[in-house]
């Protein structure tokens, strides 16, 4: 299930006008999280190689 199809799952027995910004609301969260994973990531490579020298 991909994320939109899980929100729109979620609120579907919402009012369009609330689903829509819920939604919006929603993928914003998202892209933030997979942004601070991707940061995570990249530090934590950036650690292991550091110490392997």
């Amino acid at each position: 299930m991909t994320v939109e199809s899980a929100i729109h799952f979620r609120g579907r027995k919402l009012p369009k006008v609330l689903r829509e910004k819920r939604k919006a609301e929603l993928m914003e969260l998202y892209r933030e999280n997979e942004r601070l994973l991707k940061e995570m990531e990249a530090e934590s490579y950036g650690t292991e190689t550091a110490g392997a020298y």
